[in-house]
């Protein structure tokens, strides 16, 4: 059995969430978006509010509304990809906006 210490598993902690947001063929195919959308500035959709939400591209105020009620009722998002389970936000939304949008913890 293996026993870590604190400063183990947050070190451990921080490794997996560093390689997790390791970019992947996907998002290098959509790189010219996401490079254009670099000098915008980056929304963490774990504190955003409802209006710096409806700045994203195909976000208005409904789906913004959608994304803080659904943060409410189930907790910070882990994932980018977290915010197809939002009503009216599909794939498609998420990709157009990946340079832009942060989870953080």
């Amino acid at each position: 059995m293996i026993v870590l210490t604190r400063i183990q598993s947050c070190v451990l902690l921080c490794l997996t969430l560093a390689v997790m947001a390791m970019p992947t063929q996907a998002d290098n195919d959509t790189s010219t978006q996401a490079d254009s959308a670099a000098v915008e500035q980056a929304i963490d959709v774990n504190r955003a509010s409802v209006e710096e939400l409806a700045e994203l591209h195909n976000i208005g105020i409904k789906k913004a509304q959608e994304i803080v009620k659904y943060r409410q009722e189930h907790g910070d998002f882990q994932h980018i990809d977290e915010l197809a389970k939002v009503k009216g936000i599909g794939i498609a939304t998420i990709d157009k906006n990946r340079g832009r949008l942060l989870v953080a913890q």
